[in-house]
């Protein structure tokens, strides 16, 4: 909008060449930005042609590394968000302020992620329900599972909603964890 400088020609021609592939806008969001921007009631003809690409849970690695950031709460922040990112940050954010208390921290987290695993659940078929329940009790062996079984829970552990360490699927994170115990 005026005084900008940028016309509806010009994001008329921004859209034109992401339909085209010539330009790709890349956002990263710990909610879908469609429904960021249907919250605030704002819409973008540039983006009503975007997609939501899920790029899976960080790596073992990455998420000691995010983890270390917090200093000595490290192993809590990592048994509480597992290895998905925007858990990894928001908890890292709010630890970073001066004299954060890690219980007041943690309980908060758990406030603040629930709509974003109510989200997760309400996505997830019966069977992936199924399959994050059984976690609950421990771990479940890679070996021994059908075909199409392995391949369900690896999906869930692409996404991060499971881990997969040492030929065993496992529950991600405390806080999730506890919301599946209780959906």
């Amino acid at each position: 909008e005026p005084p900008q400088g940028c016309s509806g020609a010009f994001f008329s021609v921004l859209r034109l060449h992401g339909q085209r592939g010539a330009l790709q806008w890349v956002s990263v969001s710990g909610r879908p930005l469609q429904e960021v921007l249907a919250s605030r009631e704002f819409g973008s003809a540039f983006l009503n042609d975007s997609r939501q690409v899920w790029v899976g849970a960080l790596d073992d690695s990455a998420r000691r590394t995010l983890a270390a950031r917090c200093g000595t709460h490290a192993d809590a922040v990592l048994a509480t968000a597992g290895g998905v990112a925007c858990a990894l940050q928001w908890l890292g954010s709010e630890l970073a302020s001066d004299h954060a208390e890690y219980t007041r921290v943690q309980d908060a987290f758990a406030v603040a992620m629930e709509p974003m695993f109510r989200r997760w659940w309400k996505r997830c078929e019966q069977d992936a329900r199924r399959r994050l329940k059984a976690c609950l009790s421990g771990s479940v062996a890679v070996a021994g599972l059908a075909d199409r079984e392995r391949r369900g829970y690896r999906a869930l552990a692409w996404r991060g909603l499971l881990d997969e360490r040492d030929g065993e699927f496992t529950m991600s994170g405390d806080a999730w964890r506890a919301f599946v115990q209780d959906a």
